[in-house]
């Protein structure tokens, strides 16, 4: 669910659920990106059409949850461990027992990831936010309410619940204290690297200059002139693939190409709506390759 800015503010100063999931590898972030966000304040994520799309129907989502259940819920709670840098955001507190409900909205990987209603069988990283969640707000379970929307088929809202585990919750706020002593109470810094994001939001310093690698600024100098130059070998090879397309019996450009008999290149076409593309609307073709012979 959507969080205020005073929450945002407070996710800064400590690790939350899917911080922890992130230090333990079960995030698409990087911990460099993690670093920026509770040492800098670099904020390296605003959203997409999919979380905007959560923050609308997640609230929907709970109170389906809370009937199935028969609770009522008190929702977009927030939790803290006094004396440590620990956070939790609640999606819903249930009232009158210890438990929660976290809402997820997901059409990604769905058959692999998610798997029967009212078991524990859903991902790595929601494991780790709710066991997180159970820590911080004292709780015993988590209900996991999920809209899952497959590539194939249609929408299923399905309920899963997550019980407490005591060793996997150690694991995890020993792993959470130690990155925040090393990295952001110390002055050490991540070993792997900033996303592409992370690297245009970074403030920088004026006047201040640092001595950097001479071996990596060749190889990197290196990699850019080797990417020009298979671009534009790419664009030279295309060309001439179109030039073998043409039939000069026919005096035709044929649609698709064979190898040895066997079609491999296609120069299909399909047409670009209005609503899309204003400027772009119109017919095109497309060239489609194997990824490989």
């Amino acid at each position: 669910m959507a969080i205020t800015e005073r929450q945002r503010l407070q996710r800064q100063r400590s690790i939350g659920g899917s911080d922890i999931a992130t230090l333990l590898g079960h995030n698409n972030r990087t911990q460099y990106d993690l670093w920026l966000e509770k040492k800098h304040g670099v904020t390296t994520f605003d959203g997409n059409d999919a979380t905007e799309f959560g923050d609308v129907v997640e609230a929907g989502i709970a109170d389906w949850a809370a009937g199935k259940l028969g609770v009522k819920i008190r929702k977009n709670v927030y939790r803290r461990v006094k004396g440590m840098p620990f956070h939790a955001n609640l999606d819903a507190l249930v009232m009158d027992a210890p438990e929660a409900v976290e809402v997820k909205t997901s059409s990604y990987r769905v058959e692999e990831d998610w798997g029967e209603p009212n078991t524990d069988e859903v991902p790595h990283k929601v494991i780790c936010q709710c066991q997180w969640q159970m820590h911080v707000a004292d709780l015993d379970a988590v209900h996991v309410a999920a809209g899952l929307m497959p590539a194939f088929g249609s929408q299923r809202l399905r309920l899963y619940k997550v019980n407490r585990h005591d060793d996997l919750i150690h694991t995890l706020t020993t792993v959470g204290e130690h990155w925040w002593n090393k990295y952001i109470i110390g002055d050490q810094v991540p070993n792997d690297l900033p996303s592409t994001e992370a690297i245009k939001r970074i403030q920088r310093a004026p006047n201040l200059t640092r001595e950097i690698d001479r071996e990596l600024l060749a190889e990197l100098i290196q990699a850019k002139a080797d990417a020009r130059d298979a671009n534009a070998l790419v664009k030279d090879l295309t060309k001439a693939l179109h030039a073998c397309l043409y039939d000069p019996d026919r005096n035709e450009f044929a649609e698709a190409g064979t190898v040895n008999g066997e079609p491999l290149v296609t120069y299909y076409e399909y047409h670009r709506k209005a609503e899309t593309k204003p400027r772009g609307a119109g017919v095109y073709r497309r060239l489609m390759l194997p990824k490989s012979l």
